[in-house]
């Protein structure tokens, strides 16, 4: 069943991570995040290949995520989880999700930037927790080297 047909599933009680960025001419690129959606930036010199996180998951785990929620009428499960009444997801920020507001869930998202290296050749990698769940950076890595190999040659 579709939960977006069902008049009984409210639309305030669901959200959703984002991870987005945008890259200017000057090779400065923007980063903004929320929830449990991660970005990588994968680049590749003559010198090697680097992996850079461009995203931390808003998690309790993060001092400044659990004083916000702590503050807030929202609950902390002994795995992190956030809660507000019988409500509770694994984030500290969250699109859409108007219940979980009361908790001290925001749909604020991270900010940051990063300058891509000239004259090197760079990825960018942007996926929810069903990817980064199952697929570590260094797998991710490789899927691009054997890609960009397969094409080179």
């Amino acid at each position: 069943l579709d939960a977006r047909m069902d008049p009984d599933v409210p639309a305030g009680r669901s959200g959703s991570t984002c991870v987005v960025c945008g890259i200017e001419e000057n090779g400065k690129m923007t980063v903004a995040n929320v929830g449990d959606s991660r970005g990588v930036l994968v680049t590749h010199c003559d010198v090697g290949t680097v992996v850079k996180a461009l995203t931390n998951e808003t998690t309790t785990q993060i001092p400044g995520e659990l004083d916000r929620i702590q503050k807030c009428e929202g609950r902390v499960d002994a795995r992190g989880n956030v809660f507000y009444g019988p409500q509770g997801i694994a984030m500290t920020r969250s699109l859409g999700n108007a219940v979980m507001l009361r908790a001290g869930v925001v749909p604020t998202p991270v900010i940051s930037q990063v300058d891509l290296t000239p004259n090197c050749s760079s990825w960018v990698v942007l996926g929810s927790d069903g990817v980064w769940d199952v697929v570590p950076d260094e797998i991710v890595v490789d899927i691009i080297q054997e890609n960009v190999q397969a094409n080179s040659a």
